[in-house]
């Protein structure tokens, strides 16, 4: 396996997955052997988001990417969490290895690593 890292996370709001979902998704299997905990933003998150109204409810959002992420490679772990903070799990999984994240989501990756070089 091309796999480099045994557990990483991402995150974002996933309503509708995509084309743009399916290649972050996508670029993230190839590089986890392990597990994936991807955050998916709740609804505090989505404030500044366009026409948030407009969103699926976060079970909605939790159950359609289960089912991307699985019927893509269903031997891996999958943590989904609910995001209420920019940072979610990856401040507080020592063992998380990496963080993919897209154009979007730079800078929370960025502060994500500023925070944990702290620790």
């Amino acid at each position: 396996s091309d796999a480099s890292f045994k557990e990483i996370a991402l995150g974002g709001t996933f309503d509708r997955i995509h084309a743009g979902h399916k290649v972050l998704l996508g670029e993230s299997l190839l590089r986890t052997r392990s597990r994936m905990v991807v955050g998916v933003t709740q609804k505090e998150m989505l404030r500044k988001k366009t026409l948030p109204e407009l969103i699926l409810p976060l079970q909605d959002r939790l159950s359609d990417l289960r089912d991307f992420l699985t019927s893509c490679d269903p031997t891996l772990e999958y943590s989904l969490v609910g995001l209420t903070d920019p940072y979610g799990p990856a401040i507080h999984e020592p063992q998380l290895e990496a963080i993919v994240g897209s154009e979007e989501t730079k800078r929370g990756c960025e502060k994500i690593n500023e925070i944990e070089h702290m620790c």
